[in-house]
This record gives structure tokens, sequence and C-alpha cells, in this order.
């Protein structure tokens, strides 16, 4: 058997043996066509390991060939990978920064509106103490006029009893025999003083 490019030739050996004449004195048959025998075989041999070792090497080709693809499959793994791994890393640090911004965004809004509610509550707190002290000078005013409107009462209460007081005395003293001594001047003149902190209610 015998290769040729794509093909396999396979030849026997009776194709091999050549046709060699022979003569009275010519080459003993037998032993010429038992070495031609050992010749055909030897090439026989070297046929077949020659296909053998063209199989192999077509096995190791393809082996080489399918290796040679998986690593440039793991390659364009290791490369997507990668490409994964950085697009991954991209988007967190933006994400990151995003959170980061929007934090301080955060705190700038909640100091601007904790400055605003102290504001306010300062401003609250003064219109609180303003009208704590209006009312407390309105309390004051209203305590001192109604103080003074209760001091001008008492005074015109008194002077009305002092009057109806010195009358009565008066109408005792024009019915009484007129042996009976007059009274003490001090009793005709003597004033009831007011009390400053006397109720309104004892007055009435």
């Amino acid at each position: 058997m015998a290769a040729y490019g794509d093909e396999t030739v396979v030849m026997e050996s009776s194709d091999f043996r050549p046709d060699l004449p022979s003569g009275f004195r010519g080459y003993d048959r037998s032993a010429t066509d038992a070495l031609l025998a050992k010749l055909d075989d030897a090439r026989l041999a070297l046929v077949r390991e020659r296909d053998d070792l063209r199989r192999e090497l077509e096995a190791a080709q393809l082996d080489l060939e399918q290796h040679r693809e998986r690593a440039q499959a793991v390659g364009d793994a290791l490369v997507t990978a990668q490409l994964i791994v950085n697009d991954l890393r991209d988007k967190a640090e933006a994400e990151l920064a995003e959170e980061r911004r929007e934090l301080g965004a955060a705190k700038e809004k909640l100091d601007q509106e904790t400055d605003e509610l102290r504001s306010h509550a300062r401003q609250e707190a003064t219109e609180i103490v303003r009208e704590a002290r209006v009312r407390a000078d309105r309390v004051v005013d209203e305590v001192a006029n109604a103080l003074g409107n209760y001091r001008t009462d008492t005074d015109e209460f008194l002077e009305t009893a002092r009057v109806k007081l010195d009358a009565l005395v008066q109408e005792v003293l024009e019915r009484m025999p007129a042996s009976v001594p007059a009274p003490p001047r001090e009793l005709e003149t003597e004033e009831v003083e007011p009390e400053e902190d006397a109720p309104a209610a004892a007055v009435a």
C-alpha cells in the first residue's frame, strides 16, 4: 500500500515482482523470488509505517488545531472577562461617585433646612417674647387703671360716707336736749383712712 497525496495505493507483491528473463545458466529463480518477496514485504511495511505516521501526524495536527481553538477560546474568554470586570469597575466607581454627590447634596440641603428652622425658631421666639411683653404691659396698664379706678371709687365712697356721717351726727345733735353736752369735736371731723389693698368686693 502506498500513499500519493490524498490517495492511498495498495501494491501487491505480484505487481512489484519484476519479470526477469532466465537462461540455462541464469539466476536461481527460487532464491531470487524469495529475495524479491522480502523486499516487497519490507516495502509494504515501510508503506504501512508511512501511512501510520501520516495518520498520527494528521491526528496530531487535529489535536493541535483543537488546542489552538481552545486556547483562542480561553483567550477570548479572558478578554471578555477583563472587559466585564473593567465595565463593572467603571459602573461601581460611577455609582459611588453618584452616591457621594447625592449624599453631599442631601447634607447641603439638610444644613440649609436646619439653618432655616433655626432662623424661623429665633423669629418665633422673638415674636413670642414681643407679644408677651405687649401683653404684660397691657396687663400692667389694666391693673394700674383698675387700681386707679378703685382708689377713685374708694375716695368717693369715703367722702360720701363722711358727708352722711356728718349729717347724721348733726341730726342727732339737733334732736338731743340742750343740757346734753355736745360730742367731742374730733367725732365730727374724724375721717376714715382708705386701705390701699382693700378688695373691691369689700367696698361694694
